[in-house]
């Protein structure tokens, strides 16, 4: 009997081991480009803070001066993310629960493009907001409902002022801490004005 030899078909096959290495050495490849990359936007990035960084004004005024110019717009960007809803554009402190019709929702006023007033008396920035006061009537819904406070008339309530600063230092927290860090003795505090507001009619839903 002849010896047997390998059909055309099979001698054509390419080596699964040399397939698994070209493909595993294409993936190391490309990852190692993206990985370059991506380190050199990160260089980049860091260059240019540097530059920023060296070519700020020394005087902690003038410091503030120029931190105002963009840390301004981000303040005002992050206070209307706090707002509960398109049906409740305000920071919501609690609600007031009655027997015989629909609740209170009070809190801050935060509708409009540029929600609080900012004024610096030396190194001190106040943003000012408006009191919290009735914003409207109706039920709160969606994901943040339960975490909203709510009381039954009649109940005492704590001053929802101190709430509201609680929330603002909590959510705006790292912009303060970057002011703090950037330039020594600065800061960024909080505080309400009056401000006419009618409350708005009921609502329904979130």
């Amino acid at each position: 009997m002849g010896r047997m030899t390998d059909s055309p078909s099979h001698s054509k096959r390419p080596n699964g081991f040399l397939v698994l290495v070209a493909v595993v050495g294409i993936g190391l490849l490309a990852s190692a480009g993206l990985f370059r990359w991506g380190w050199t936007k990160v260089e980049a990035a860091e260059a240019r803070n540097r530059q920023t960084r060296e070519g700020a004004p020394a005087d902690p005024s003038d410091r503030l001066d120029r931190w105002l110019i963009y840390g301004e717009p981000q303040l005002q960007n992050r206070l209307i993310h706090l707002r509960y809803s398109s049906l409740h554009p305000g920071l919501i402190t609690h609600t007031v629960r009655h027997a015989d019709g629909p609740s209170e929702i009070w809190g801050v006023d935060l509708s409009g493009s540029r929600p609080a007033r900012l004024e610096r008396d030396g190194l001190i920035v106040t943003a000012f907001l408006s009191e919290p006061c009735l914003l409207g009537h109706g039920v709160l819904t969606g994901m943040n409902a339960d975490r909203i406070p709510y009381f039954e008339a009649g109940m005492e309530i704590p001053d929802p002022k101190k709430r509201a600063i609680d929330l603002c230092e909590h959510f705006l927290g790292k912009l303060r801490r970057a002011l703090e860090k950037d330039i020594e003795g600065a800061r960024l505090v909080f505080d309400f004005e009056p401000r006419a507001f009618p409350a708005s009619t009921s609502h329904e839903g979130s």
